[in-house]
């Protein structure tokens, strides 16, 4: 989703105006910024994913309130992992919407 993203506005970067809205909400804009702001999200999103995948990678290295041992182990890491990638998707969709008006 990143990557498509990212491909769509250089594919319209041309056609983007040279200042958006940046900050506010529905109709109430209260700052506006460059359109290079649009590669800021991205790279936000970017360096939140990797942090998500380090995650995923090493699920022991999480300060979890719950006992871990040999057990329940497997089940407690793979429930954390799928948290994760929710997380990760919900994370790259609100940072796809976020300029929605913007870009698309």
């Amino acid at each position: 989703m990143v990557l498509l993203y990212t491909a769509y506005v250089l594919y319209t970067y041309d056609h983007i105006p040279e200042m958006i809205p940046i900050h506010g909400y529905g109709d109430h804009v209260d700052g506006y910024g460059d359109k290079i702001y649009l590669f800021l999200t991205i790279g936000l999103n970017v360096l939140l994913l990797l942090l998500i995948w380090v995650l995923i990678k090493i699920p022991q290295n999480l300060n979890l309130p719950i006992e871990i041992n040999d057990d329940n182990r497997e089940s407690v890491f793979q429930n954390i992992q799928i948290s994760l990638v929710v997380l990760a998707v919900i994370i790259t969709v609100i940072f796809c919407v976020l300029f929605k008006d913007t870009v698309f």
